[in-house]
């Protein structure tokens, strides 16, 4: 499963199954049929066989905000090792 660090500075989009599915706690069918059915929680789209769920989308149901998507990487780094504090730094030393 992505965590939401891998989320922030991934592709813009995710595939439904597994990824997406998994970090709601979905099942694959369960999924599929909220997709199909235009019920998933999320705005989604078929791309040729493929569901897709825009990342954006997924951080504002997960609580991030669309503007969780606008860090850039190394913003996001500065603020994961200023949250990690310095005991995280010198024990991966």
């Amino acid at each position: 499963m992505k965590s939401i660090p891998e989320l922030l500075v991934g592709p813009p989009t995710l595939p439904l199954w597994p990824d997406v599915a998994e970090i709601l706690g979905m099942g694959k069918n369960t999924a599929l049929d909220l997709a199909a059915s235009g019920r998933f929680p999320t705005p989604v789209f078929k791309h040729g066989l493929r569901w897709i769920v825009p990342v954006g989308h997924l951080l504002e149901l997960l609580g991030f905000g669309s503007t969780a998507v606008t860090i850039g990487a190394d913003e996001l780094r500065a603020a994961l090792d200023a949250a990690s504090g310095p005991a995280a730094t010198e024990s991966a030393a």
